[in-house]
């Protein structure tokens, strides 16, 4: 019965996602004794025949018959991505025409899974946890009914998912069922399924729907004639960011013996080659995103939290991943104030509960605990002070090593980032967007507003207006440079974009575009509101006359409040005192507020619910830009700039503060004075505020922008070089600086700058760490200025060129290597050069790193590179380290690896990086797993790979019994090596609080004063998430 096509389509070994239906013949074993053999076969020949019938006609693939059961697969495609829908419509029509088929009724029990298998042509050798998953819940499930997993349930379409009823969730493998008919529901048999007090299934099924209402939709307002304001799907307007990796960041100079010169090269800040953030959520377990505001950095944790809400299917279709994990979604200012006095995971479940969703911490822990948790704190820099940055650094810090099988994605602002430190941790700055991008992006956003608002209309129709729209506006933004720099922005690119929708010509600084933007969204939403629901509303107000309520209202939020966000009534209350400061009686403001609150939040939606009886301003960028408006208003910026032009919050503020004055007000002297005071000050952030606001062009005079480009450039060259190594400097100032140098060393007031930098790279016997800085500084321009790039090449060309200066510009080639073929012919050809510089080598192997996955040519030379011990060390741990993201597509890779592992003549650095690869596959592959517990076995292996690869095993620690009686007899083997114990400590942390017996191990540990003092120290970590519960640990930590 099985389909031919849908077989063929399908290569044998590969991984697809698919779902299972198992279908159940009710009592069929007493059919024969119950009618007789002739109606028994009677029965079972038509429903054979009828359930072979219906399922071939939706496409549905059957595995056989075993008895009077069968399971039918529905694999996903391009061509049939609603496998879930299809799957549950013949399991209805099943049911309906089994019970009307023969005038008599068939009663049958069908069970629906999904998941992500081995594809084998004779699917009766197709195995899974999955398949095994819907086979266990069949007998769960009443007669003459359909129970679904929670991943199909959420594949379903809106009309069938409908249909369904929450069920409960299942005793034996803990999985909450979904079922139909609803009225069955009294039917079921309570043995099955947990009891209600046990069962926090419908509490996780609030807060998934939550997850997805809440993350949804991108909002567009304040748009002049247009029939209908849009709700357009995040899924369906998302637009891929690339992310440049800050650093190589897998391995410490701790871990890799290197020369003085090699580390700092190492631990410098580098910009490699982008990368689309699918691939890098596919390589890195836990991330920081650093941008500039507008920059994306929220919206990708929307989306992301979004997908995973949306089920299995989903992520395997957007993201390419096997599991579903559950996405903790939370903006760090949301929970800062609490995490002294609460654990992290309390502090989670207070913020939901104040969103209006209650009992979340039981799901949530019991999900961390077992690993399953997408983690994604949003906005680090968004704490008010350096010093609540800190802790709060600290904490989150503390809540990813305790619970370190999860994933974490966290997200800030460059400035105002307090570094994570974590070993594993990669940071990534969010890219600009490139003119594809922005044509993209653009494109994109039309076709969703148009899809949106002129529902109906033929898709060629559309296409037509959305081609003409595009057009026009990608010739405006290409015929101004300030627009098109504008426009790198995707925040500030969907302003653009709703801006000539609401007829505006396309202003060309920034502090102009969010002047238009406010005006347009407080006074024109109302008129595009009534045409949308035709009838009249609240007749627009005067933004002027609002602006005096809302800019110091804006102030008074970001001087107050760090997280933006504030209960409706204080906010009425805020509003009430602001009236009346501008003469309005008391009550006539009392009568007021109301009507102006809900135009705020219903109509402008300037400001924005953000949780149950919260708001706050719909995007930061509002706040701000409202916030420099009431110290302009005021003349109150100078006082303003002397108490927090060193706090990052406030950066963005004085800069829209600068762009009022000197593009808006046009008062050149006035903006002239704020940067010669700020260049009167010693402080470094001063100085760089200066700088910044020069590079905006806002109008300062060319003498003092020369001289603070020129202050800048000096500290640059002759005071910064000696402190680029320190990551705190880097991540807070050096794209800053680098992103003056690239907006002003090619204008009248960089020039003297440029030339100076020139001068000292050419100068070969000038000290290497400013030469360095030199090239630094002009790197940014190597896209720009064709005098620079060939500058840069010749340099690498030249093997009498210092090596440190030489390994600098090859990183400052690279984001070059993909789009010009002569950059990427002659990188290969000096890495394919034994006889050049390893370390410039090196450099060259990084930049070519980016090109791995894309271009076979370069992984095949990469292959080649680590097969040759002969090689350069530091050139082979390079290749390896870009190898490892291929291990586990790869299955000839994969191999490569296993044999490097397996020889202990292999140089110990490149086992370490290999056995790091290896370590993400002991779940999935059994032999890896068997290889990975051999090698902890043997205590001649080399300590440091003995490390990794226990770090490794301890994700099966709760799911292997035999990997768990191997690391607590690790535990208790005192002769064994401390390092290796700490880390099988680690490993057990996770079954501390339900374990009895490990739990006494470790305290039995901890009490032995003999014992050695880092497992004693690793095994107190461990042991610390228990002294908020367990009295006895408390005490005995009192006592330690």
């Amino acid at each position: 019965m099985n389909d031919n096509n849908v077989m063929e389509e399908r290569e044998e070994g590969k991984r697809y996602y698919a779902v299972f239906v198992c279908i159940d013949y009710v009592d069929s074993t007493k059919l024969i004794e119950r009618w007789g053999e002739e109606e028994a076969g009677r029965r079972i020949n038509f429903y054979r025949d009828t359930v072979d019938r219906i399922f071939e006609n939706f496409k549905g693939v059957e595995k056989g018959w075993s008895g009077e059961g069968n399971f039918f697969f529905f694999f996903y495609s391009d061509k049939n991505k609603a496998v879930e829908d299809n799957a549950v419509q013949a399991a209805m029509s099943c049911i309906a025409e089994l019970r009307t088929g023969i005038n008599v009724e068939i009663f049958v029990r069908i069970s629906i899974g999904s998941g992500v298998i081995k594809f084998e042509k004779d699917l009766g050798r197709i195995t899974s946890h999955e398949i095994s998953l819907t086979g266990h819940i069949n007998s769960a499930c009443p007669e003459n009914s359909i129970l679904i997993t929670e991943n199909v349930y959420f594949g379903l379409s809106e009309e069938l998912r409908s249909k369904f009823k929450i069920c409960g969730t299942t005793k034996r493998d803990n999985v909450l069922t979904f079922l139909y008919p609803a009225e069955k529901k009294e039917k079921i048999n309570k043995d099955h399924f947990l009891d209600k007090k046990e069962d926090w299934g419908k509490d996780y099924f609030e807060y998934i729907k939550f997850i997805e209402s809440s993350n949804k939709t991108l909002l567009v307002t304040g748009v002049r004639q247009i029939e209908k304001i849009p709700t357009l799907d995040l899924e369906e307007g998302f637009f891929q960011l690339r992310l440049e990796k800050t650093e190589r960041k897998i391995f410490d100079t701790d871990i890799i013996k290197k020369s003085e010169e090699e580390k700092k090269f190492t631990e410098r800040k580098l910009t490699l080659p982008s990368r689309n953030f699918i691939d890098v959520l596919k390589t890195d377990k836990y991330i920081v995103v650093l941008g500039d505001p507008g920059s994306g950095k929220t919206t990708l944790l929307k989306y992301i939290a979004l997908i995973y809400s949306r089920g299995l299917k989903k992520v395997y279709e957007k993201f390419g991943f096997e599991k579903c994990l559950l996405p903790v979604i939370v903006p760090v200012s949301g929970i800062y104030s609490q995490t002294e006095n609460k654990s992290f995971v309390e502090t989670i479940s207070d913020y939901y509960k104040i969103q209006g969703i209650e009992n979340t911490k039981n799901f949530i822990k019991e999900n961390l605990d077992k690993g399953k948790c997408m983690v994604l704190l949003d906005g680090l820099d968004e704490i008010p002070a350096h010093q609540g940055r800190f802790s709060i650094a600290r904490n989150i810090e503390n809540f990813m090593r305790r619970y370190s099988n999860n994933r974490f994605i966290i997200t800030s602002r460059i400035i105002g980032y307090e570094k994570i430190n974590h070993d594993s941790i990669t940071e990534y700055y969010v890219s600009l967007l490139d003119d594809n991008e922005i044509r993209e992006f653009v494109y994109n956003w039309f076709t969703a507003f148009e899809k949106k608002v002129k529902k109906g209309m033929p898709e060629n129709a559309i296409k037509k207006i959305v081609d003409d729209e595009a057009r026009q506006l990608m010739y405006s933004i290409n015929e101004d440079e300030n627009i098109k720099d504008l426009a790198r922005n995707p925040f500030l690119l969907s302003l653009i974009c709703l801006v000539q929708k609401s007829g505006y010509k396309l202003p060309r600084y920034r502090i102009e575009l969010y002047k238009t933007i406010a005006e347009t969204l407080f006074e024109t939403w109302v008129m595009a509101r009534s045409i949308s629901i035709g009838k009249p509303l609240t007749e627009a107000r005067d933004y002027k006359e609002g602006e005096k309520v809302l800019a110091p209202l804006a102030l008074w939020m970001h001087e107050n409040l760090s997280g933006g966000v504030e209960k409706e009534d204080k906010l009425k209350e805020k509003i009430i005192e602001i009236m009346k400061n501008r003469g309005i009686p008391e009550n006539a403001a009392i009568n007021t507020v109301d009507k102006f609150f809900e135009y705020l939040a219903e109509q402008t939606q300037l400001i924005i619910p953000k949780g149950k009886d919260y708001y706050g301003f719909r995007h930061l960028s509002f706040e701000e830009f409202l916030a420099a408006r009431a110290l302009i208003m005021k003349e109150k910026y100078n006082k303003y700039l002397k108490k927090y032009s060193k706090d990052p919050r406030w950066t963005e503020v004085f800069l829209l503060v600068s762009g009022w004055i000197g593009i808006v007000d046009g008062r050149e002297e006035e903006i002239t004075r704020i940067v010669e005071d700020l260049l009167k000050s010693k402080d470094m952030d001063d100085l760089l505020l200066a700088g910044r606001i020069v590079a905006e062009d806002l109008g300062v005079k060319k003498d003092v922008g020369k001289e603070v480009i020129g202050k800048i450039g000096d500290e640059w060259l002759f005071e910064l070089s000696k402190v680029l190594k320190y990551f705190k400097f880097q991540s807070e100032k050096f794209k800053i600086i680098k992103k003056i140098f690239e907006k002003t060393l090619l204008r009248d007031d960089g020039k003297e700058t440029y030339e100076k930098f020139i001068d000292i790279l050419k100068d070969k016997k000038k000290d290497g760490e400013v030469r360095v800085s030199a090239a630094l500084g002009l790197s940014s321009l190597v896209e720009k200025d064709e005098s620079i790039r060939k500058f840069f090449v010749d340099i690498l060309k030249d093997k009498k060129e210092d090596g440190g200066v030489r390994r600098s510009v090859a990183y400052d080639l690279s984001s070059l290597v993909e789009k010009d073929e002569s950059i990427r012919k002659f990188f290969v050809d000096i890495l394919k050069d034994k006889k050049k510089d390893g370390d410039v080598r090196k450099s060259v192997a990084d930049v070519l790193s980016s090109l791995v996955e894309k271009d076979e040519s370069i992984r095949k030379f990469f292959v080649h590179i680590l097969k040759d011990k002969e090689e350069y060390e530091i050139v082979r741990i390079t290749v390896a380290i870009t190898l490892f993201s291929l291990v586990e597509k790869d299955e000839s890779i994969r191999k490569f690896f296993v044999d490097i592992l397996k020889d202990k003549k292999e140089v110990g650095n490149v086992r370490k990086i290999v056995s790091y690869s290896l370590s993400s596959l002991v779940e999935k592959d059994e032999s890896i797993r068997k290889f990975f517990v051999d090698i902890l076995k043997d205590k001649e292996e080399y300590r440091d790979v003995r490390i990794i690869v226990a770090d490794g095993l301890s994700s099966l620690v709760k799911k292997d019994e035999s990997i768990r009686k191997f690391f607590v007899d690790i535990l208790k083997d005192k002769e064994e090596d401390g390092e290796v114990r700490g880390t099988v400590a680690y490993g057990l942390s996770s079954l501390v609080e339900k374990d009895e017996s490990i739990r006494k191990i470790l305290v039995d540990i901890l009490k032995d004063k003999k014992e050695v003092g880092n497992v004693r120290g690793s095994v107190a970590d461990v042991l610390s998430s228990l002294v908020e519960k367990d009295e006895s640990i408390r005490k005995f930590f009192v006592d330690i």
